[in-house]
This record gives structure tokens, C-alpha cells and sequence, in this order.
């Protein structure tokens, strides 16, 4: 590490030879010497200017006035976690460290980390963002990151591609990604047809070591053996490319990925409320949260008005839909997340600071809670009483959909619940409001079973805590 720096970032001290530093609201890497002698014959490469132009990588310039070897990078609004992504998210963000790897090894470079952290979404495209992983490769050398390769990113795409399981809580568990011996749990031998599945779990289990005792290099004694052509890297980096693009998300419904074709709404009614927002919108820019997105039809009509929207859906079904939706469109201003917002992304990592907590990171300048405060309410026993103000707290201005006594959906959740369930009424919502929010809009669908609200901070509430 250079003499008389130290990291800022949590999640940037892992590398020794290079890490982030914040100044006034921008991004800095500093090097190792080494890494500056590296990043200098990357950027005076062939490989260097197609990687940057395409948007493959993160804008980087570097700083000679603040002092050697320091780069400064493009400012990113939104960070996300792979465990927070749609399986084609984490496909997507694969295939392009797959393809900066093919496109470095063309002129002796390698990537010495493929870490799923080390790539970011920008909207619905990634972008890798660790220029410092860039490093020297020589005739003879494996790729050192294949290992963590697998585990960040081909391992979780076969566990819900083949086992239907999806991976994001995995991830959580296993934040440097899914160890061997966790695969070699689900694919035993009777799964040595599916494609990949010999090669990379059970051929790699055979062989395999304790990580604790792959330190060098990420190289196992098996690994050490090899000495690869670069021809035959090659090779098998296109495979492993070939691989994954013939991976697909499981074709089966779960609760919420039909919604938007159940018809829960009136055509009358979900016009009614799409008008609804859409005034409410028209004035909102900055960020907007969708909380129980769905399939994203009011992410979509959000991303219309606003600078940006983040679209929270537990079902990870469901938030894939959306994701496909937004690639097929080219809409780059939607950010989909798989998230419960009942049991969001914690922080996580060493001393709890690598990772930051999803409502850590992210500031909404609105939000939208349509057809989901009764779930959170009766089905998940979160009061209004602690939503509330949780509420209150995350964003000033929300729209929210409230349902009354004789809407279906309601008569059936409490049925569930045997009536054994939290107050809920639109009475009751609008009496537990007061300390935090006043109504500034109000309106009952057209078929009189749901109500819509815009509310903005109550001054009091500000007035109180400052106290």
C-alpha cells in the first residue's frame, strides 16, 4: 500500500496494490508503484481505448496534478450488490467480465480478481468498475481468477438455472460467493448431463483444496500443474462465454410474476390510478422508489418523469420479468432490485462495513407503495404504527394505495390470517398519519374498494426531532 494513504472505502481494502479514497464528493484510486507501471502499458494498449469507449469500463483519468499514481473514476449515483440482482442481471455482468477478459489476454493482460463486485448497472447495462484487477499475464499463466469466477458468478446462475433456487439470499450468506463444497450439495453425480456440471463443480470438487490452503495466487495444487497456451485459455474463456449465454432462468410462474394478466383492477379503475400517479409524478424529479414493483408497470411510468427509479420486488420471478423488459427497451434509467422490504440487504462483510444496508445507500425523493402496505400490514404483521414512521424516515413524499373494507384481496389475507391480523382501514391509516406526514391528495377508485393517497413530511415531525 503507498506510504501516507489509507483506504476510505470498507469495500477496497482487500487489494493491497490498490484502493478507493473519497475528496469532495469524487472517487479516487490510489496505486501500489507496481499497479501504476501496469495501469500505464494498459492505457498505452490497444485493448485500452475499445474498453473505455464502449462504456465496458468505468470512466478513469488520471490525476498527475493531485500526485503519482492516482486515478479518478466517474462518479456512480446507485450502488447494488450482486446479491441484490435478477438472475439476468448477474448473467449480464458474467458475460462482460468474460468479454474484458478475451479482450485483455489479446494483449497480454488478465483480470487477477473476478469478483461480482467488481461490476455495476448503470440503468439495466453493467460496467466494470475495478480498473485495478487489470494485470500483467504471461505465456503459460491459467486465469488466477477462475476459482472466484466460478463461485461469484456461474455457480449461482446453475443453482437457479437447474435447481429453480434463487441464489440472492445465497449470496448473502456466502458474500465471497458459493463455495464448492455448498455445489457439490445440490449436483451430485446424477446431474453430470447438465451442461457445465462435470467440468465445473464435480471435475473442480475432485481436485479441489480448503481455500485456506489456495492462497497463492488462487492457485490449487491442481492448478499449479497447468501451464495453458494462450490459445487454449482462450478457448476455454469462449466456452465458458458459450456456456453461459445458453443458461436460462426456469421457465415457472411464482405469485407475483401474472400479476399485471390477473386483472386485480378494473379498467376503469387502474386507468383511474394510473392518472393518479402520473399527476403526482409529473412534478417529481430525482429518484423514485417502487416498493413491491411487480413486473414493473409503474417503474416504467415512473422512469418517464424521473431521473431515476429503483424497482424493489421480493419475487425474484417477477423482478427478472422487468429487468428483460428494460434490456428489451433500452431503459437505462430503471434499477431493478430483488428485495424484501421487510428483511432488506443488511450491512454485511468484515466488521459489518464492506457492504452497506440497502437503505443506507439509497435516498428516494418519493416512493411508491401501490397495492402493498396491506401485505406488509396483515400478511407480514408489520403495524402502522411501525411503518409508519419507518416511512417517515426513508422518503418525504410517497404515494400509497389503501384498501377498504370490502376489497377481496383484503376479505382473503385476513381470511388466511384468521382474522388474527393488525387494525387496517383507510380510517385508521389516515388517524396514524398525523405525527408524520400530512395528506396533500386523496382519491377512492372508480369501483370504491381502494384508495389512493399523496403525502408529503409533516414540518412537526422535522420540528420535533430537532428539538
Amino acid at each position: 500500500m503507498p506510504n501516507g494513504f489509507s483506504p476510505d472505502s470498507d469495500s477496497s481494502y482487500r487489494d493491497p496494490e490498490s484502493f478507493i479514497k473519497f475528496a469532495n464528493n469524487e472517487i479516487f484510486r490510489i496505486l501500489s508503484p507496481g499497479a501504476h507501471e501496469v495501469w500505464i502499458k494498459f492505457k498505452n494498449s490497444n485493448v485500452s481505448a475499445p474498453l473505455f469507449s464502449s462504456g465496458a469500463l468505468i470512466e478513469t483519468e488520471e490525476r498527475k496534478d493531485l500526485g503519482p499514481c492516482i486515478l479518478q473514476h466517474k462518479k456512480l449515483d446507485h450502488i447494488s450488490y450482486p446479491y441484490e440482482w435478477t438472475f439476468e442481471q448477474l448473467k449480464q455482468a458474467a458475460l462482460l467480465t468474460l468479454d474484458i477478459e478475451l479482450r485483455l489476454l489479446s494483449e497480454g493482460f488478465s483480470l487477477k480478481d473476478a469478483s461480482a463486485f467488481n461490476c455495476q448497472f448503470v440503468g439495466c447495462k453493467p460496467i466494470f468498475i475495478d480498473i485495478g484487477s487489470i494485470d500483467l499475464w504471461k505465456e503459460g499463466d491459467p486465469w488466477f481468477a477462475y476459482f472466484q469466477f466460478l463461485e461469484n458468478f456461474l455457480y449461482p446462475l446453475f443453482l437457479t438455472s437447474y435447481k429453480n433456487i434463487p441464489f440472492q439470499k445465497l449470496l448473502i450468506a456466502n458474500i465471497d460467493g458459493i463455495p464448492i463444497d455448498l455445489m457439490r450439495a445440490f449436483f451430485d453425480w446424477g446431474s453430470v448431463l447438465r451442461p457445465g456440471i462435470f467440468k465445473h463443480v464435480l471435475l473442480r470438487s475432485f481436485f479441489s483444496c480448503p481455500r485456506s490452503y489456495c492462497a497463492d495466487k488462487n492457485k490449487s495444487t491442481f492448478e499449479k500443474q497447468i501451464s495453458l497456451p494462450q490459445k487454449i485459455l482462450i478457448s476455454n474463456l469462449v466456452n465458458m462465454q458459450k456456456l453461459i449465454e445458453k443458461i436460462k432462468f426456469p421457465h415457472f410462474r411464482s405469485q407475483w410474476s401474472d400479476y399485471e394478466q390477473l386483472k386485480n383492477y378494473s379498467d376503469n379503475d387502474l386507468n383511474a390510478k394510473k392518472s393518479f400517479v402520473q399527476k403526482h409524478l409529473a412534478n417529481q424529479r430525482g429518484t423514485v422508489f417502487d416498493l413491491g414493483a411487480n413486473t414493473g408497470e409503474f417503474s416504467l411510468l415512473a422512469s418517464k418523469y424521473s431521473d431515476f427509479v429503483v424497482s424493489l420486488e421480493a419475487d425474484h420471478v417477477a423482478a427478472n420479468m422487468l429487468y428483460l423488459r428494460c434490456l428489451k427497451h433500452d431503459i437505462n434509467n430503471v434499477l431493478v432490485l430483488v428485495e424484501d422490504v421487510v428483511s432488506p440487504s443488511p450491512s454485511l462483510g468484515f466488521s459489518l462495513n464492506e457492504r452497506s444496508s440497502l437503505f443506507s445507500r439509497f435516498k428516494p425523493d418519493m416512493a411508491l407503495a401501490l397495492a402493498l402496505v396491506h401485505h406488509l400490514v396483515i400478511s407480514r404483521s408489520i403495524p402502522f404504527s411501525r411503518l409508519i414512521p419507518w416511512m417517515r424516515r426513508l422518503c418525504d413524499h410517497w404515494i400509497v394505495e389503501i384498501l377498504q373494507a370490502d376489497d377481496p384481496m383484503l376479505s382473503f389475507l385476513r381470511e388466511v390470517k384468521r382474522n388474527r391480523c393488525h387494525q387496517y382501514s383507510p380510517q385508521y391509516f389516515e388517524s396514524t398519519l398525523q405525527n408524520d406526514f400530512k395528506i396533500l391528495d386523496k382519491t377512492v377508485l372508480p369501483d370504491n374498494k381502494r384508495i389512493l393517497y399523496c403525502l408529503g413530511g409533516n414540518i412537526n415531525h422535522v420540528l420535533q426531532n430537532t428539538r
